[in-house]
């Protein structure tokens, strides 16, 4: 190997534009993904070429999100890989992290590969890391330098390795782009990462390392998230089937409700029916008695007529009789009367 060769690694997500950033500088053909599929699923090595007098080898690496294999197998892969060549003797002159600018927020995926990429530097590598943001092309400058300060400035995100010596810069996708961004790790002095140290000076197993517990941890954390997400879905289930429950019950109490409401008014109509049914048959017997009643009055009224006038026309009979009797008295009693006074003949 030439001693002038400069090893430079590359890190960062699924999609975040390594490979292509690794074609770009060293005119390779490594394939390139789309989408969420992971074209770099082993390491890849690629050179040497030639920038500013000196062969340059970048390293492609997968990032911890792989659609092919966990975060433990790639720290294994990356462990293996930077073990053996601190054994040989050869240190990386530095490592480039991706981050894509276009980004709307940095998702859990970033911040766990950011987090484990940490461990794996150490805090004295990280003066030969350059924090890389590329994707420019797909934001305006203001949204572009707005989220790059965030990155800068929030403890979440960058600032720590920043104020540990970490350098930030931009890709704008151009060869001379990425020759100007490779320019200013090549002549860095090369420095050991934290987990060839581990492994290699430390004895440590890989399991070990603190970007195994890295991994470990965000794993947890990711289960941790999961299950909240989940507790979460199911809590809001529960709250929406109660609620559903509740409604259903509502409306089953309403309908109960409103069917007895209409019972009771389909029974107080009926009361209202007998009671005006039983006051029409009050009424109507009411009005026979008083027809039978006013009946028998005329009747009796009739009757007593009919017997006054009987009694007037017996009476008048009477009457006439005693006149009758009377004037046969008086035609009698003269008779006699002539008889006694003349004694002359009498006719009969």
């Amino acid at each position: 190997m030439d001693e002038g060769e400069v090893t430079i690694a590359v890190f960062g997500a699924t999609g975040t534009g390594k490979t292509t950033f690794i074609n770009v500088a060293s005119g390779s053909g490594l394939p390139v993904g789309s989408g969420l599929q992971s074209s770099t699923s082993e390491i890849e090595e690629v050179g040497p070429f030639y920038l500013a007098g000196r062969p340059v080898k970048l390293v492609d690496t997968p990032g911890f999100d792989d659609t092919t294999k966990s975060d433990t197998d790639i720290l294994y892969m990356i462990s293996n890989y930077l073990s053996t060549r601190y054994k040989e003797g050869k240190k990386l002159a530095g490592l480039i992290y991706f981050h894509r600018i276009s980004d709307f927020r940095v998702g859990g995926v970033s911040r766990r590969n950011f987090k484990v990429f940490r461990q794996i530097c150490g805090q004295d590598a990280l003066a030969n890391v350059i924090l890389l943001t590329n994707m420019w092309g797909q934001v305006t400058e203001e949204v572009g330098a707005a989220r790059e300060a965030e990155l800068a400035n929030e403890d979440i995100y960058f600032k720590p390795a920043l104020d540990k010596g970490a350098r930030m810069m931009r890709h704008d996708a151009t060869i001379d782009s990425a020759h100007h961004i490779l320019r200013q790790i090549i002549n860095n002095h090369p420095l050991p990462l934290l987990i060839q140290q581990e492994i290699v000076d430390e004895d440590k197993a890989v399991d070990g390392t603190s970007a195994a517990v890295e991994v470990r941890n965000v794993m947890l954390l990711e289960e941790r998230e999961r299950f909240n997400e989940e507790m979460a879905k199911l809590q809001k289930q529960t709250e929406d089937d109660m609620k559903a429950r509740h409604e259903e019950q509502q409306r089953l109490i309403r309908e109960e409700t409103e069917r007895h409401e209409k019972e009771i008014q389909e029974a107080e109509a009926r009361s209202r029916a007998l009671a005006e049914e039983a006051e029409r048959h009050r009424q109507d017997a009411e009005r026979r008695q008083e027809e039978a009643a006013e009946k028998a009055r005329q009747d009796a009224e009739r009757m007593a007529e009919e017997h006054r006038r009987q009694a007037e026309e017996l009476q008048r009979q009477i009457a006439e009789q005693e006149e009758e009797v009377q004037r046969l008295q008086r035609a009698e009693e003269e008779l006699r009367s002539r008889d006694h006074g003349g004694g002359g003949c009498r006719i009969f």
